[in-house]
């Protein structure tokens, strides 16, 4: 393993990052090499302060993670994003926008999804609100695709998670998850950097 020094001048000489900021960065991650902390870096917006940071982070010890996205996955790795023209690319952009003249889709706005329903073990409907009115949708098949935030409270109202929490909410419990929904160990900080260019975001 390198020295903290050693880091910061790898960092510095990379990614012409001054001194004090290099120090703070290889500080931050010193402080949890114990642990394999995850350390975020982006290769899209600025390829040599990304590199930079991410050969800092190993040289201090932290592993390299291939993919991030794997079951109990940690390390430093390379973030994925989703960019066109300098912009993120929604599930809006990527899935609905193009599927909007379907004949068989229908897209409902100003909705808010509450709960899932189920008949035993599978999801048989959707419970929620449009427009502040009470509604429910029943099909033959629930995909719950809220992203990383949305999904996990979704679950929870639908009585998926912790049963002891659950409980304390005066949520009935429908499965019990004893570690709870995908929560990250306590020993986990992530870390990131995102870098700028002068001239804006470049098109990719």
């Amino acid at each position: 393993m390198c020295s903290q020094a050693s880091g910061e001048r790898c960092l510095s000489n990379s990614s012409g990052m001054s001194a004090p900021a290099a120090r703070r960065v290889v500080t931050a991650c010193s402080r949890y090499t114990a642990f394999q902390n995850t350390i975020a870096a982006t290769t899209r917006f600025n390829p040599p302060a990304a590199q930079a940071l991410a050969e800092a982070a190993v040289s201090l010890g932290h592993a390299w993670c291939e993919d991030i996205n794997a079951p109990g996955a940690t390390g430093t790795y390379a973030a994925t994003l989703n960019v066109r023209n300098g912009a993120r690319v929604t599930t809006n952009d990527a899935y609905l926008e193009p599927a909007r003249d379907r004949l068989d889709l229908q897209i409902v706005g100003s909705a808010l999804v509450e709960a899932v329903e189920f008949d035993g073990p599978r999801a048989v409907a959707v419970r929620g609100r449009v427009g502040g009115a009470p509604v429910r949708w029943e099909a033959g098949e629930v995909l719950l695709c809220a992203g990383a935030i949305h999904s996990p409270a979704i679950l929870l109202h639908s009585g998926i998670g912790r049963a002891d929490a659950l409980r304390a909410l005066g949520i009935t419990p429908k499965v019990d998850l004893p570690d709870g929904l995908d929560r990250a160990p306590p020993d986990r900080r992530p870390i990131g950097g995102n870098a700028r260019p002068p001239g804006g975001l470049a098109s990719t």
